[in-house]
Parts: C-alpha cells; sequence; structure tokens
C-alpha cells in the first residue's frame, strides 16, 4: 500500500557503527523514507560525513528539519531519554531491537498510512472516515500463536484498529486487538451484548472458520446483525470433527454469505461440491520481501522447523527419522524448532516430550526470525505421516510459514503423503523434496539423500526464494485484499 501524502519521511538515524549500516541497507527497498542526517554523541564523527550523509550532534537535532529519529545504537535507552530531556516528543523517537530495524520502519509507514487515507488496487483511495468497520471471526485468539492469526495481522496491518472488533471460540494468549473478545458458548445474546458494550457495529464480517464451533459463532453473529451487513467466508483450513455435521450447520448460512474463499485450489473445488456454489481461490501466504541474503547451502548439518504441529504423534515419528539419519549424516544437529510457547505448553500437556531430536528455539517472528533461518541448511515440515491425508487439513491445507522459509531461500524437506495439497506445491515448484510415510526409516532415506546433495540444495533454495519474490509479496496482495473487502461496504 502507498503513502497518500507524497511526502517523504525525513529520518535521522541515531548511530555511526555496523547497526546504522544495517539500517541504512533496508532503507534502500522503502521509496517512503529519505535520510537526512546520521547523529552520534561522539565528537569526532559530529561535523562529518558518514556514508556521504552529515553526521549532527543531539542538540542540533533541534536546528534541523526532519520528522523521526531511528536510534541504532546499544545504548537506546539512554540516547531516548537523552532526546526526550531536550524536548525531542516521544512520539518522533523509534527505537526498535537492534534486529527489527527494517520491521520497525515499515510499521511505522503503515501507522502513519493508517492516520490519513489507504490506497487501494488501481489507485483507489479511502479517505480515513470512510473505513468501513469489520468484525474479524476466528477459531484461537487473534495473535501470533496461529498461522491464521500471523497472515491476519498481515492484512490488516495498515489499517485503522479501531475500525477492527475481533471474535474468536477458543481463548490462546494475547490478542492483537485491543478489541478483542474470545466467546467460547457465542450464543447470540452474548454476542449483542458484547457488540453494545463496545459500540461496535461492523459494516463486514471477515470470518475464517475451520469447524463446527466456528460456523455455530458465526450463525449467532449473523442473527444480531442486520442483513445488510457483508459477509465473507475464508476457509484457510477445513478441519471439521464432523463434516455432516459442519456442512448442515453451514448451509443455512450460505444465502447470508457474500462471498466463500479457500486458501488453495483444491480445497476451493471441494468446497464448492459439498455446498452447491462456487468457491473462489484466494490465497492467504503472504508477507513482506525481506531483503536479506539468500541462503547459500553449506550443508548437510542443520535443521530447522517453524510453526505448529497439529498431530502430536509427528514429534516421535520426526525423532525416529531423524535418529537415523543421524546414522548417515554424522554431522546432522538437531532438528531446532521454532514456534509459539503456548504449542509446547499444549503437547507437554498432552504427555509428549522433546527428546534429542527436537530443540525448542524460542519463538521469532520478522527480520529476527528471518536472520535467524539464514542460518540452516533445510527447513522440514512434519505434516502427515501417514500414506494418506488423514483429514481435511492434511489433505486441502498449505503451512503458513512456507511464507518465512521462502523468504529466507531455504530448500524444503516434507513428510507428506501425495494426496496433500503440500506434497503437490513442493512436487509442483521443485522447491524441495517429499517423503510419505508410515515408515521412519524410509523416510529417513530420503532426507539423508536430499541433505547430501549439495547442487540440489541449492537449487531448491534459489527456486524458494524466487517464490517470496513473486508470489508471496504481501505488498501485491494487500491493495487487491482490502479493496475487495471494503468495496462491499460502499
Amino acid at each position: 500500500m502507498n503513502i497518500i501524502d507524497t511526502k517523504k519521511t525525513r529520518l535521522v538515524i541515531f548511530g555511526t557503527g555496523s547497526t546504522a549500516l544495517r539500517a541504512l541497507e533496508g532503507l534502500k527497498s522503502l521509496s517512503e523514507i529519505e535520510l537526512v542526517a546520521f547523529c552520534d554523541n561522539s565528537t569526532d564523527r559530529q561535523g562529518t560525513k558518514f556514508e556521504n550523509v552529515p553526521v549532527l550532534s543531539a542538540d542540533e537535532l533541534l536546528k534541523n528539519d526532519w520528522d523521526l529519529v531511528l536510534l541504532a545504537s546499544q545504548f537506546a535507552v539512554d540516547i531516548e531519554r537523552q532526546l526526550l530531556s531536550l524536548g525531542i516528543p516521544k512520539e518522533r523517537i523509534l527505537s526498535p531491537a537492534l534486529n527489527r530495524m527494517s520491521d520497525a520502519l515499515l510499521e511505522y509507514l503503515e501507522d502513519r498510512e493508517s492516520r490519513q487515507s489507504l490506497i487501494l488496487e488501481e489507485g483507489e483511495e479511502v479517505r480515513f472516515q470512510d473505513v468501513p468497520k469489520i468484525l474479524i471471526l476466528t477459531s484461537e485468539t487473534l495473535n501470533n500463536g496461529h498461522g491464521t492469526g500471523v497472515l491476519i495481522q498481515r492484512y490488516f496491518s495498515g489499517y485503522p484498529k479501531e475500525n477492527l472488533f475481533s471474535i474468536s471460540s477458543l481463548g490462546t494468549g494475547k490478542p492483537w486487538l485491543k478489541r478483542s473478545v474470545c466467546i467460547k458458548d457465542g450464543t447470540p445474546r452474548k454476542i449483542e451484548a458484547v457488540l453494545t458494550e463496545e459500540g461496535f457495529e461492523p459494516n463486514i464480517v471477515y470470518a475464517t472458520a475451520i469447524n463446527e464451533l466456528d460456523i455455530f459463532l458465526l450463525s449467532s453473529v449473523l442473527q444480531v446483525l442486520p442483513e445488510s451487513v457483508k459477509v465473507v467466508q475464508h476457509f484457510m483450513d477445513f478441519m471439521p470433527h464432523d463434516e455432516t455435521l459442519f456442512l448442515n450447520r453451514l448451509n443455512p448460512l450460505l444465502p447470508r454469505i457474500s462471498e466463500v474463499w479457500a486458501l488453495t485450489d483444491s480445497l476451493s473445488t471441494a468446497l464448492g461440491g459439498k455446498i452447491g456454489r462456487p468457491v473462489e481461490h484466494v490465497s492467504a501466504l503472504f508477507q513482506n520481501v525481506s531483503d536479506l541474503p539468500r541462503v547459500e547451502s553449506m550443508g548437510p548439518g542443520r535443521l530447522v522447523m517453524l510453526g505448529n504441529v497439529w498431530n502430536p504423534k509427528t514429534v516421535g515419528f520426526l525423532e525416529s527419522v531423524w535418529s537415523y539419519c543421524k546414522k548417515e549424516v554424522p554431522d546432522l544437529g538437531p532438528i531446532d524448532w521454532y514456534v509459539h510457547p503456548n504449542r509446547i505448553q499444549s503437547l507437554v500437556e498432552m504427555g509428549v516430550e522433546l527428546g534429542d531430536a527436537i530443540h525448542w528455539k524460542g519463538f521469532s517472528t520478522g527480520e529476527l526470525l528471518l536472520s535467524r533461518l539464514a542460518r540452516y541448511d533445510a527447513a522440514l515440515i512434519g505434516f502427515n505421516f501417514d500414506a494418506k491425508a488423514e483429514d481435511g487439513y492434511a489433505r486441502y491445507s498449505l503451512p503458513s510459514r512456507l511464507t518465512e522459509i521462502s523468504m529466507a531461500g531455504l530448500p524444503l524437506f516434507a513428510v507428506a503423503s501425495p494426496d496433500t495439497e503440500l506434497a503437490r506445491f513442493v512436487g509442483e515448484e521443485k522447491v524441495g523434496a517429499v517423503a510419505s510415510g508410515p515408515n521412519p526409516i524410509e523416510v529417513g532415506k530420503k532426507l539423508s539423500g536430499f541433505l547430501s546433495d549439495r547442487k540440489g540444495l541449492e537449487e531448491a533454495g534459489r527456486k524458494t526464494r524466487a517464490l517470496a519474490e513473486t508470489r508471496f509479496d504481501l505488498r501485491q496482495f494487500r491493495p487487491r485484499f482490502l479493496r475487495r473487502i471494503i468495496s462491499m461496504a460502499l
């Protein structure tokens, strides 16, 4: 999305070290920002030029024309106190973690944009005061704890948050939006009470139901809202406990649903046949393209996993696979797993413990995650370990973390049966290799061969990065997405 005001943000970078250079590199992809000066407390630096840009003292900031100062220094806390003592407003100081410089600048631009107007596809402009109110329905609390939550935050990151309200069926962690509530038994009376208390009258409902509980929530919402409110039902996953019950609850709602979307072509076709109406393929796999360098495999040796594991048996299966590979690839380290701590806790509560094969490395997002991924040789996705897809999720879905894997240029090894969307994706795009269960030794043989093929790893890595730049670019998707949503209410 673009900024309506063509005036660029005039930026000062406080610091002249390696972090400042990294921040400067990140500016190359942000045409909305103009670097006007550096700033440094070193008297040896002041009055000189750094990267051909003037270096100022802190006092000189009071005399110069600028909009934002970015603190690119390990002494950011002390520098912020210094600038505040000079009378510089806090809202003009940006002090992110040292590894989040680019992400912080992107978020600043998105926040600035949301305070003005939105530019949609083909340059269409929607003024702030005309932006519709959107009610977002999700299975779990809208946050980083699950792939759908991560993606929805990306879609609406530049949208005025006061015009967004989120309701979920399950409470899992801290919500992204302040206006957010979990209603386990979402009766119409409870929905009406919540919306009345918040004074929120939505113009659009954007729902991402995946099972019967979510359809029950959507039904309650529609009983409360007037028929003039448009509804988009976006199936990012399809995970009913009882498909007959799911369809019996969904079908009566279809006349109220304006558009039905699905994550993949196969899910679109399958759902269209089940509900007797067209289901549009609207992919959800997008993120901001990073300018971090592509990964050049030094393998074999380091494997990484991202995101949730829905079937707890997958952990034990992957441990068996790794044990075999360890004998064939002596330098193979443990599988490092980056996932939200809520998911680890859920596994522990189910009696699953991580052994020597899988090490939990915490939870990271954005530029920090991508910088860590650059240290790995390949990504591993344990999608399903049976010879056939055991449910709708395995058959029709794609893991949301494909975007980060692609952005880092990592070759991909997928444990997935041939009838899954993931197996088809990896095979058609040639971004790695696929092995099917249920025999962990056979999967281990394929993984060992995959890791030993250095030229194959490098080629697959280049193809995953190319996908990130062409098909997963959020900047291309978000204007179209918001235009589709907003045009329903205008």
